[in-house]
């Protein structure tokens, strides 16, 4: 819970909610009112405040068209991000940079998923004002939800597949199969 105290402290210290963040991008039609969503990015989960990760952008995109994009800054919290003017929507808030992988935190604590869906409106608007991604350096971000968490999926392919034929753990798919 501290954590969440310290990154919305930060954010009101860094600009009114009305101000618009230089760097962030969007389009889309706000029926109703319009909120402001943000987080922060870091590389240690125990130090999130002192790892912040600049430069990543964070991209988000509404069922009902809206779609912003904002890259996290260097000064005066590095990793931090916001983005205004979100209409009441269902979102996808997805963080990418080259070399790195990311890990939704929940709690203080990862839950594996390299994306979040949040809910805008005014009941939840603190939660969406401390949305948080852990970055891990040099993973296969290609494979897949969870893959930073789980490490490389690997997949061997023999001949054809039946339906009932192939099992799948956490860690590793096997697939057996018949012509």
């Amino acid at each position: 819970m501290k954590r969440l105290l310290t990154v919305s402290a930060l954010w009101a210290i860094l600009a009114p909610a009305s101000a618009h963040q230089p760097g962030t991008t969007g389009h889309g039609a706000a029926g109703g009112g319009s909120f402001t969503i943000g987080g922060s990015i870091y590389t240690n989960l125990d130090d999130p405040i002192g790892s912040g990760l600049p430069g990543v952008p964070v991209s988000v995109q509404c069922e009902h068209g809206f779609a912003a994009q904002a890259v996290t800054v260097a000064a005066p919290a590095p990793g931090l991000w916001r983005v205004d003017g979100v209409p009441e929507d269902t979102c996808i808030v997805t963080p990418s940079f080259q070399g790195f992988c990311f890990q939704h935190v929940a709690r203080g604590e990862s839950d594996c998923m390299d994306t979040i869906t949040i809910v805008v409106n005014a009941s939840n608007q603190r939660q969406n004002q401390s949305i948080q991604f852990l970055a891990v350096a040099d993973c296969n971000a290609g494979v897949g939800p969870g893959a930073c968490c789980l490490g490389v999926l690997s997949i061997t392919y023999t001949g054809g597949l039946r339906p009932g034929r192939g099992t799948v753990s956490r860690r590793r798919a096997h697939l057996r199969g018949r012509p």
